[in-house]
């Protein structure tokens, strides 16, 4: 029987044209609904592409099916024995068979990539970074997973019976789907990880109920990549091995080539960074922070000064599958025996230089290094680093390093996390700094400090942030805004342009503004909504509430959960009151919300003096007191 012969096979069916009609109605209906509905506006330019991509494991369980019904059906309509009697040989049945389901997988991806080229030039898109992108998923999440699919359903049919056949592709499915990460997930409370496997067999797109991510689109970072490819390849080898001849040189081929691919495969899934964050799931290295710094791991804050300061940073930054740092720091005291920096833990110190390219010995605890000094004196020190924050991301498809995630040492130990806000803190030099950074990277980056051109930035500030990928930038009143251009839902021209105009005037400080930088798809947390530097840019992520996030930013970490009640009681008292009466209802025995805290103070000593006390709490940056001393120095 030749292919054809195949295909009318398929087609004569009564189960099978029935059961692929419907799912292509399906799918037709959904991209339809999408882009009638007009989800864009709301949801971003990449929301059909999201509505596909939330369809794979619908096309996996699918298509498993199928290619198990196809296989069996050869099997239990005596076409295996006719194959047998003819000498067309079983292999060339089955490899028949899959090129009439590969052919079905190509036309259902087409009907995918129609859909959404077509969203792609009616939406007036308009990159083609993102027609790339929309390209690559489509092929990653629907040709390759069902691809996958086609040879696990053949596997089955050629390795068990019916009954058990059904049972292990239910239990695959279920294995495999959004529901087993949260069922994995509660293992955490005994200390026992298994989504790191989860990760592993899960070739679907994480969490789609959010919004799509708007700078960075989904994952196709090497290790969602490489798996459906190591699948495909393992598969193959297993059907190899049950349908050719045994000693055959086609099988020891196959079996060689696939087998290649399964180890290139693995080994790229397995580089470090390649698992960094794109997409919301519960893996462990979503909250790898959280549980870092957790009460359990025996995390404490430390803050103290190192007794010198940096004044010059030259750094040399290479982003891959994680970030590849060089930096030089100027120091201002070159008498010191040893030298204290705070650089976040998941970045690895491999050396660390003198000013003469000496090597000098350091230690490292957690977040913090000490470095000894040579037998002269240390006027410069240089380190070597590498690593990636789980959040807060460096890879091919974006940066995102915010001023709040030490990714460059600080002098003296600071606190970096706050886990009961789950968040890292606004930290700043305690001085200005001058900077000369050149980022090696195929995309633009943008940066808080002077841009150069490709790639090299310099200028004076007390932070630094970096940023890259489906970004633009545009200019509103000589401040110049770097934003996710597919989120125009809120960064649309005009929408931007009046949320601008809200915030400066509701902007009464004498505080420079040349730079807006929006921070997206990265969980900012308390303290990295919106923070101002001083070289008079805001790194936020969001323009809308900017007229509320930007004073509460000005003040302290410890003081931002108590201005930004007062700010309530000031400016939006209705709001206050709203909270007051929800604060009523869910404190009990004796616990007060800080707007109950707030209430009574005022109620007992006065409004005008409380709030005046308040104003010089927080106007001075040298008291730090927390808001509970605060309130407790009221009362004597």
């Amino acid at each position: 029987m030749n292919t054809k012969k195949y295909f009318k096979l398929f087609v004569n069916d009564l189960f099978l044209p029935i059961i692929c009609g419907f799912f292509l109605l399906y799918i037709n209906y959904l991209h339809i609904k999408s882009i009638s509905g007009g989800s864009h506006l709301i949801l971003g330019q990449l929301s059909l592409l999201r509505e596909s991509l939330s369809t794979s494991i619908l096309c996996f369980a699918f298509f498993m099916f199928v290619s198990y019904y196809f296989a069996d059906k050869a099997r239990h309509d005596s076409l295996l024995e006719c194959v047998r009697v003819t000498g067309s040989g079983v292999s060339g049945m089955y490899l028949k068979q899959l090129g009439v389901l590969v052919c079905i997988d190509a036309a259902f991806t087409a009907f995918y990539l129609f859909y959404n080229l077509y969203a792609y030039f009616s939406w007036d898109i308009g990159h083609a970074e993102v027609l790339w992108h929309i390209v690559m998923c489509i092929f990653i999440y629907i040709f390759m997973v069902s691809l996958v699919a086609i040879l696990l359903g053949l596997l089955i049919a050629l390795s068990f019976k019916r009954f058990g056949a059904c049972l292990i592709m239910i239990a695959i499915v279920m294995l495999t789907s959004p529901f087993a990460s949260y069922v994995l997930a509660a293992f955490y409370k005994y200390d026992i990880n298994l989504l790191a496997f989860y990760d592993f067999i899960c070739l679907f797109p994480r969490d789609l109920s959010t919004r799509p991510p708007q700078s960075i689109g989904y994952s196709l970072l090497p290790d969602r990549i490489s798996a459906p490819f190591f699948f495909s390849a393992l598969l193959s080898v297993l059907i190899a091995v049950k349908i050719l001849k045994k000693k055959s040189a086609v099988k020891y081929s196959v079996s060689a080539a696939c087998g290649i691919i399964c180890a290139v495969s693995l080994v790229v899934y397995l580089l470090p960074g390649m698992h960094t964050y794109t997409e919301r799931n519960f893996s462990g290295r979503d909250f790898a922070d959280q549980l870092y710094y957790s009460e359990k791991s025996g995390y404490s804050e430390k803050n103290e000064n190192g007794g010198f300061s940096v004044l010059k940073y030259e750094m040399n930054l290479t982003v891959k599958n994680q970030l590849y740092a060089e930096v030089t720091m100027i120091l201002d005291d070159d008498s010191l025996k040893s030298y204290i920096f705070t650089l976040y833990h998941g970045f690895t110190v491999k050396r660390a230089e003198d000013q003469n390219g000496a090597s000098l010995d350091f230690t490292r605890e957690g977040d913090y290094i000490e470095i000894t000094s040579g037998e002269a004196s240390t006027s410069s020190i240089k380190l070597f680093y590498e690593g990636y924050n789980s959040n807060y991301f460096t890879h091919s498809q974006g940066i995102s390093l915010p001023g709040n995630l030490p990714f460059f040492p600080r002098s003296g130990y600071q606190s970096i996390y706050d886990p009961k806000a789950r968040g890292f803190y606004s930290n700043f030099l305690e001085k200005p700094a001058e900077f000369y950074v050149k980022v090696n990277y195929p995309k633009t980056v943008y940066s808080n400090l002077d841009s150069a051109g490709n790639n090299v930035f310099s200028g004076v500030s007390d932070n630094l942030v970096f940023v890259s990928g489906f970004l633009a930038q545009t200019n509103i009143e000589g401040v110049d805004i770097i934003y996710p251009y597919l989120d125009i839902e809120q960064f649309e021209e005009e929408i931007m342009r009046n949320d601008f105009t809200v915030f400066l005037n509701s902007k009464h400080d004498d505080n420079p503004l040349d730079k807006i930088i929006i921070l997206s798809d990265s969980i900012t947390g308390k303290y990295g909504r919106c923070n101002y530097f001083s070289d008079g840019t805001i790194v936020c992520d969001q323009i809308r509430i900017l007229f509320r996030e930007y004073s509460e930013s000005l003040v302290g970490n410890k003081k931002q959960s108590l201005f930004s009640v007062y700010n309530l009681y000031t400016e939006y008292h209705d709001d206050f009151e709203n909270r007051l009466m929800y604060e009523r209802e869910v404190y009990t025995d004796g616990e007060s919300g800080l707007a109950m805290t707030l209430q009574d103070a005022i109620d007992r000593i006065g409004e005008e003096e409380v709030l005046k006390k308040l104003e010089d709490y927080f106007k001075d940056n040298s008291d730090t007191r927390s808001y509970e001393e605060f309130f407790s120095s009221l009362q004597n």
